[in-house]
C-alpha cells in the first residue's frame, strides 16, 4: 500500500500541475483576446477609412451637383437672353422695314 506522504506528494504535484496549466490557459486566453482586440482595432481603422472616403465622395458629389445646377441655370439664362435678342432683332428688323 502507498503511504500517506507519497499520496500527499502526488497531490501536491497535481496541484502544481493544475496551477501551471491554469496559468498557461490564462496566458492563451490573454493572447486570444489580444489578437481579437488587434483584429477589431484593424477592422475599426479600415471602417474609419471607408467612412472618411464615403464622406469625401459625398461632398464631391454634392459639389458636382451644385455646380451642374448652377451651370444649368446659367445655360437657361443664356438661352433666354439669346431668344430675347433674336426676338428683339426680329421686331427691330420688322419695324425698320416698315418705315
Amino acid at each position: 500500500m502507498v503511504d500517506s506522504t507519497k499520496i500527499e506528494d502526488l497531490l501536491l504535484k497535481m496541484l502544481e500541475d493544475i496551477s501551471y496549466i491554469k496559468a498557461k490557459l490564462e496566458t492563451i486566453e490573454e493572447q486570444q483576446f489580444g489578437s481579437r482586440l488587434d483584429a477589431l482595432e484593424a477592422q475599426n481603422k479600415e471602417h474609419d477609412h471607408v467612412i472618411k472616403s464615403l464622406e469625401t465622395r459625398a461632398c464631391k458629389t454634392e459639389e458636382f451637383i451644385r455646380n451642374n445646377m448652377n451651370d444649368t441655370k446659367k445655360q437657361q439664362t443664356s438661352v433666354f437672353i439669346s431668344v430675347g435678342m433674336a426676338i428683339f432683332s426680329a421686331v427691330l428688323s420688322i419695324i425698320t422695314r416698315l418705315f
